[in-house]
């Protein structure tokens, strides 16, 4: 098998114009070749189509996720797009939000992403704190504290005006 990974670099370099993406695919159809052992040919000429099969097998599912990952980040820019000027707009026209805001930065950053995964993401209390790694009770525990820091930075902010 060993003796096919020079062939199969070539292979995918020739095909795919990133080189780093031709070796990743030559080591990912060797790891096929080795996981499949039992079923490698015994004669070195049917090795080599049989490895050179499965490198092709390996390239068009590079391609596929390719296409998609192109597909993908396109729609994700146009929605940030849209999500980026429609919180400026609003940030922009409302003096209230920019005071929240201003008031986020004054709470630690464990905080800041408690709350915001609750406010902004619109995630359940336990929902966020999994997502950082809390069990239900240590999360709604966590809130509630961040939420009372956060209204004292908040009224903090209304007096210093």
């Amino acid at each position: 098998m060993a003796a096919l990974l020079p062939d199969l670099v070539r292979y995918f370099a020739r095909r795919i114009p990133d080189a780093h993406a031709a070796v990743d695919c030559a080591a990912d159809t060797a790891l096929i070749m080795y996981e499949r052992f039992t079923q490698l040919p015994i004669s070195a000429d049917e090795r080599r189509a049989w490895a050179f099969g499965i490198a092709r097998n390996v390239r068009s599912s590079h391609l596929r996720k390719s296409v998609r990952r192109l597909e993908i980040d396109d729609a994700l820019r146009e929605v940030l797009v849209g999500e980026i000027s429609d919180v400026a707009e609003v940030a922009s026209r409302n003096e209230q939000i920019n005071q929240v805001l201003r008031a986020l930065p004054t709470l630690s950053s464990a905080d800041q992403e408690l709350l915001t995964l609750v406010v902004w993401d619109e995630l359940q209390v336990q929902q966020a704190g999994a997502v950082v790694g809390l069990n239900p009770t240590a999360a709604r525990k966590r809130y509630e504290r961040a939420r009372n820091r956060w209204r004292k930075a908040y009224a903090g902010l209304g007096s210093e005006a």
